[in-house]
């Protein structure tokens, strides 16, 4: 009997398998980096929205106990303000989520409750965190066998907000569920003791005004190595606190500056006080670093992971070995990437 049509197999042929395989292959070639991208997009959309929700909850605080929440005698920066900052989400989880002080905090001299501290003692964002969820902590650790205070530094929240002494009206300030993870593990949410990390595992940067200034000071972005003068207002650091004589202003000039931006005179062993003018504003004196003029500041490190204090911001994309490593690479430009609350 004569085969027909319908009697053959409807199988591919080897070359139709192959293009169509190469049909997908290009498919998802175009399709993978468009999702990935997507993803990246959804995640920094999500951490300015509790960026937001970070700092509306520290102006709530603000606004009901006319303090910012930050632990009785917290050690302020050299402008006197609050600023706690982890520059790096792989460092901290070698420093076991407990972040450190910075280069912007004077080393000697200096008292938390009580005890000396330098870079051995821990900061990190769980300190304010505690107090806007009304959440207790454990008091200072004691030092029983009186040794050499650095053997027993001081870890975040410890003491942070015994009894709820900084939130006594109990408020919840920012309502967040731990994940239960270890303070080490860079992930995103709140760790079991209270850090508070964006969708991609970096901490929550806090800097608060804690001098009263009417302006806000931070470790990265109010240092001369991160940001320029070309460059501050573009970043929304629109001032420059200076060491000079403030009486000495001509009055056109004095109606536009304001006393205030405290800093650490380290050949004095002091404070003095400095003055605070627009960036764009030519004066007498010595500037020294650059501030905001807003109550709070947050940021995090972006989708990188990095951030740093001696590597320039919006700077020329990346033909100039800023990190003094001998190699120009991405990591020249670590901070173009991070994620602000204010630009």
């Amino acid at each position: 009997m004569k085969k027909t049509d319908s009697n053959y197999s409807s199988a591919f042929t080897l070359v139709e398998m192959l293009v169509v395989i190469t049909i997908i292959g290009i498919l998802a070639g175009i399709l993978v980096p468009v999702i990935a991208r997507s993803k990246l997009k959804a995640k920094i959309a999500v951490t300015k929205v509790q960026i937001k929700e970070l700092e509306n909850a520290i102006k709530m605080y603000k606004s009901d106990y006319s303090r910012f929440p930050a632990p009785k005698d917290y050690p302020k920066n050299n402008c006197g303000d609050f600023s706690v900052i982890d520059l790096d989400r792989w460092n901290d989880v070698n420093a076991q989520g407990i972040g450190w002080v910075h280069g912007d905090y004077p080393s000697g001299g200096n008292l938390y409750q009580g005890k000396a501290f330098n870079q051995n003692t821990r900061f990190n964002n769980s300190d304010v965190m505690k107090i806007l969820m009304s959440e207790a902590t454990d008091p200072y650790p004691p030092n029983p066998s009186r040794a050499y205070w650095w053997e027993y530094p001081r870890q975040s929240p410890q003491g942070a907000n015994v009894n709820n002494s900084r939130n006594p009206k109990k408020r919840v300030f920012i309502d967040l569920k731990p994940s239960g993870q270890a303070d080490s593990v860079a992930i995103a949410g709140l760790s079991k003791n209270g850090i508070y990390r964006d969708p991609f595992g970096n901490q929550f940067n806090i800097s608060m005004d804690l001098n009263g200034d009417g302006f806000c000071t931070d470790s990265v972005y109010s240092n001369k190595n991160a940001v320029k003068y070309s460059n501050a207002a573009r970043l929304g650091m629109g001032y420059k606190i200076v060491e000079g004589a403030f009486g000495a202003l001509a009055p056109t000039a004095k109606s536009k500056c304001v006393i205030g931006g405290r800093r650490w005179v380290s050949s004095k062993g002091n404070i003095s006080p400095d003055f605070v003018a627009p960036v764009g504003l030519t004066v007498p004196g010595t500037v020294h670093w650059f501030a905001r003029k807003s109550e709070v500041m947050v940021w995090t490190a972006g989708p990188d992971g990095m951030s740093s204090y001696s590597c320039e911001v919006f700077g020329d994309k990346g033909d100039k070995d800023y990190d003094g490593d001998g190699d120009i690479d991405e990591d020249d430009l670590v901070n173009d990437d991070n994620i602000l609350g204010w630009n």
